[in-house]
C-alpha cells in the first residue's frame, strides 16, 4: 500500500512540474549505441549525483551483477562469469591485477566513477584484440580524445553528502587544450563511515580514498598523436565485512603511453601502440578483528603489471575492415604473511607465549605469469542489411614461482613448475536486418583463460566463501567456454526492445575441493581440519536470457525494463555452479527535460536456492527496493539534486555479497537502509 501511494505522489509531482520540453538530458547510465551481438556502450551521465564506486556504477548495466566484499571492493559479473573469467581493462588495454589474495583491490577499485566517460561491455568470448576473454570483456574508458579548434578549458566540481554512513564525496574535472595539445585532470576524494542496514544494524563498511587521473595528448601532426596517462589512487582504513582481514592501506600507480598514426595509406587506416605499467602496495591485517588477541596477522603484498600491444587497422576490402596485432603482459606478485602469536588455543589449557611467537609465511611465493598473444579480426558488410564479424587469437603463457615454501615443494614432490600453455580464442558473428526495424544477431565463440597465480600458487590462505584454507595447483589446465548467443531486437522512434538468449558449455572449470591428504596449516586443532586444493571440473554449463525494453510513452516520460535469469550447473558434481545471481530486474520510470530530471527506480532480486555445497555457499532471500532521485539545472551552470535510496528502509543483501567473516557478530553483508543524498555540481 505504501508503495502504491508513493508511486501516485511521484507521478503527480512530475506532471505538475513538467515544463520546458527541450533537449533531453539523460541522467542515468543509458545505452549509447549498439553494434554486433552482445556488445554495448554505456555512458555514465555527468549531471546526476555521485556514485560510490565503479562497481556500483556497473550494477546499472543490463546483464551485469556485482560481487561485494566491502563497500570498496566491488567487482562485476557478466552472466555467471566473474573475476579473471572477465577481462577488465582501462582505456583499451591498461590492466592491473589484485595483490590481495581475497581480491580486496580489484582493478575496478583503481579508477573512480567520476573519471569514466563510457563503459564498453562484451557479453561472451566475442573480442580478441585486448587479451584472452573467456566469459566477457569490460573496458572502462577514462580519457577520450577531444578535438579543440582553439584554446579553451572547462570542467566541473561536484560534491555529495550521504546521511546514512556520513558519506562525503568530492570530485573535480578539468579538460582543455588547442588543436596541438589537450589535457585532462580528475581529482577525487571519498570518505564513508559505517552505515546502518534497514534493521538499524551497523555494518562494518568505512573507508577513505583519494585519486588523481591526469593525461596529456600531443598532436604531432594531422595524422600522428601521442597520449600519456597517469593514475594514482590511495585507499586507507578499508573495512571489509565479507573478508577475514581489513586493508590498512592500498596504494596504486598506473601509467600508459599511446601512439597512433592514422591514414598511412589507402589500405592501412591506422597503426597504434600502447605501453603500460601498474604497481600496487597493499597492507592488510586482522588487528580490528576478535582473533587479533590470539594471533595478530599482518600481510604486506605487492603486484606489478607491465605490457604493451600494437595493432594495424586495414581496409583490404571495399566493404570491410581488419585489425591485426600482438600484445604482451606480465603479472608478478609477492608478499608475506607475518604472524605474531600470543596464545596457542590448541593446547589445554591455552598456552600464553612470552615473548610472542613470531613467524613469516610466503603468500604468493614470488610468482609471475607472462602472456604473449597475437590476434586478427575483421568486419565485412555483404549487403546493407547483412554484416559479419570474426576474430582469432592465440596466447602463449608461462608461469612460475621463485621462492616456494617447503611444504608446497613437498606436496608436489618438487614438481612445481607449471606447464607452458598455448590457448586459442575465436568467434564469429552475423547480423541481419529484417523488415520492420527488426534485427537478428547470431554469435558463436570459443574463449579461454589460463589459471591465475592464486589458483596455481596460493599456499594455505582463506579466500573462499567458507573457512577452508586453499592451496594452489601448478598443473591446472586452462578454462574454456564455448558460447552461443541469439539476439533479437526491434526499435522505432518511441521504443526499443531486445531479448538475448545464450548457452555456454564450459570445460575445465577451475574450482576447489576438499583434499584429505592436505592438513590445515594454521590453528590445526580448529575445524575444518583439511584444506581445499584447486582442480579442474571437466564439464559445466549455463544458459539464460537478458531481456530489456525502453518506451517513451509520453513526451519527456520513459520507462526502462531490464530482466536477467541464469541457470548454471556443475555437471561433474551434479550441483549448481557457485556465485550465480538469481533472477533480477531493474525497472525505472523517468521524466526528463532540459532542466528537470526525476527518476523512480525499482530493483528486484529473487530468492536463490540453487547454491553450491562444494563452495560452502548459502541461500539468499528475495528483496524489492525502491529509489528516487531528482535534480534541476540552474542557469546551465549549477545542477542541484536530491536522492532517496531504499525509500522503505528494507533490510536486504545481495546474493553475491560475502557474509560477515571473523567478526564479533554473525551477519550477512546487508546493504544500506534508507539513505538521503544531497549533491551539487558546478560547471565552468
Amino acid at each position: 500500500m505504501k508503495s502504491s501511494i508513493f508511486i501516485l505522489l511521484f507521478l503527480s509531482s512530475v506532471i505538475l512540474s513538467a515544463q520546458n520540453p527541450d533537449t533531453i538530458r539523460i541522467l542515468e547510465v543509458v545505452i549509447q549505441g549498439r553494434a554486433m551481438s552482445a556488445y554495448e556502450v554505456f555512458m555514465p551521465e555527468k549531471n546526476s549525483g555521485a556514485i560510490k564506486s565503479t562497481g556500483e556504477l556497473m550494477r546499472q548495466i543490463p546483464g551485469v551483477t556485482i560481487t561485494k566484499r566491502s563497500s570498496f571492493s566491488i567487482e562485476p559479473s557478466i552472466n555467471s562469469f566473474k573475476y579473471d573469467q572477465i577481462n577488465t581493462t582501462i582505456n583499451g588495454g591498461m590492466s592491473a591485477s589484485n595483490s590481495c589474495p581475497n581480491r580486496m583491490d580489484p582493478v575496478t577499485s583503481r579508477i573512480s566513477p567520476d573519471e569514466i566517460s563510457k563503459i564498453e561491455v562484451v557479453r561472451g568470448p566475442y573480442e580478441v584484440r585486448y587479451g584472452q576473454i573467456m566469459g566477457g570483456f569490460i573496458n572502462l574508458v577514462g580519457n577520450e580524445k577531444i578535438n579543440y579548434e582553439k584554446l579553451c578549458f572547462g570542467g566541473d566540481i561536484s560534491s555529495e553528502y550521504d546521511f546514512n554512513g556520513n558519506g562525503k564525496i568530492t570530485s573535480a574535472n578539468i579538460k582543455g587544450g588547442t588543436r596541438f595539445f589537450d589535457i585532462a585532470l580528475n581529482v577525487n576524494f571519498r570518505k564513508f563511515d559505517n552505515y546502518t542496514s534497514g534493521d538499524e544494524l551497523e555494518i562494518s563498511s568505512a573507508y577513505e580514498t583519494y585519486g588523481i587521473n591526469s593525461g596529456i595528448g600531443l598532436n604531432i601532426s594531422q595524422k600522428q598523436r601521442v597520449f600519456l596517462n597517469y593514475m594514482h589512487s590511495v585507499a586507507n582504513d578499508v573495512l571489509h565485512a565479507g573478508l577475514p582481514m581489513d586493508a590498512i592501506y592500498d596504494k596504486s600507480n598506473m601509467v600508459s603511453l599511446d601512439y597512433e598514426f592514422n591514414k598511412l595509406s589507402k589500405v592501412v587506416s591506422s597503426f597504434k601502440i600502447k605501453l603500460f605499467a601498474a604497481a600496487e602496495d597493499h597492507l592488510m591485517t586482522n588487528e580490528y578483528r576478535p582473533n587479533a588477541a590470539i594471533s595478530l596477522a599482518s600481510t604486506p603484498v605487492f603486484s606489478k603489471d607491465l605490457g604493451g600491444r600494437f595493432s594495424f587497422t586495414l581496409n583490404p576490402f571495399e566493404n570491410g575492415t581488419m585489425n591485426i596485432g600482438a600484445d604482451f603482459k606480465q603479472i608478478a606478485k609477492d608478499g608475506n604473511k607475518e604472524v605474531i602469536q600470543y596464545i596457542n588455543p590448541c593446547s589445554t589449557p591455552p598456552t600464553v607465549f612470552d615473548p610472542p611467537n613470531e613467524k613469516v609465511f610466503e603468500v604468493w611465493q614470488n610468482s609471475y605469469s607472462r602472456d604473449l598473444g597475437a590476434f586478427i579480426d575483421f568486419k565485412y558488410y555483404f549487403l546493407s542489411k547483412l554484416s559479419a564479424k570474426a576474430g582469432f587469437r592465440t596466447d602463449f603463457i608461462r608461469s612460475n614461482i621463485k621462492e616456494p615454501e617447503q611444504d608446497f615443494i613437498s606436496l608436489y614432490d618438487n614438481d612445481i613448475q607449471s606447464d607452458d600453455i598455448l590457448n586459442f580464442n575465436y568467434y564469429s558473428q552475423v547480423k541481419y536486418s529484417l523488415p520492420g526495424n527488426i534485427d537478428i544477431e547470431l554469435s558463436a565463440g570459443h574463449g579461454t583463460r589460463n589459471p591465475n597465480l592464486l589458483e596455481q600458487y596460493i599456499n594455505h590462505f582463506t579466500i573462499g566463501l567458507d573457512a577452508y584454507e586453499y592451496v594452489g595447483n601448478p598443473h591446472l589446465e586452462s578454462e574454456s567456454n564455448n558460447q552461443i548467443n541469439l539476439l533479437l531486437s526491434k526499435q522505432n522512434k518511441s521504443f526499443y526492445i531486445y531479448a538475448d538468449l545464450f548457452y555456454s558449455a564450459i570445460q575445465n572449470y577451475i574450482s576447489a575441493v576438499v583434499d584429505t591428504t592436505i592438513a590445515r596449516k594454521f590453528l590445526a586443532c580448529k575445524e575444518p581440519v583439511f584444506a581445499k586444493r584447486f582442480v579442474n571440473i571437466e564439464r559445466s554449463q549455463q544458459y539464460g536470457i537478458n531481456f530489456g525494453a525502453k518506451y517513451n510513452f509520453i513526451e519527456n516520460f520513459s520507462v526502462n525494463i531490464d530482466l536477467s535469469y541464469i541457470f548454471a550447473e556443475n555437471l561433474d558434481f551434479d550441483e549448481p555452479l557457485p556465485e550465480i545471481a538469481p533472477f533480477t530486474s531493474l525497472i525505472s520510470l523517468a521524466y526528463r527535460n532540459s532542466k528537470l530530471q526525476i527518476t523512480l527506480e525499482n530493483e528486484f532480486q529473487g530468492k536463490q536456492t540453487r547454491v553450491s555445497d562444494l563452495a560452502g555457499e548459502r541461500e539468499s532471500e528475495a528483496f524489492t527496493v525502491f529509489n528516487v532521485s531528482t535534480s534541476y539545472l540552474f542557469f546551465d551552470i549549477m545542477n542541484v539534486g536530491l536522492a532517496v535510496d531504499n525509500i522503505f528502509d528494507v533490510n536486504y543483501y545481495r546474493h553475491l555479497s560475502r557474509p560477515y567473516k571473523n567478526m564479533d557478530t554473525s551477519s550477512m553483508f546487508f546493504e544500506p537502509g534508507r539513505n538521503i543524498r544531497l549533491f551539487l555540481k558546478l560547471f565552468f
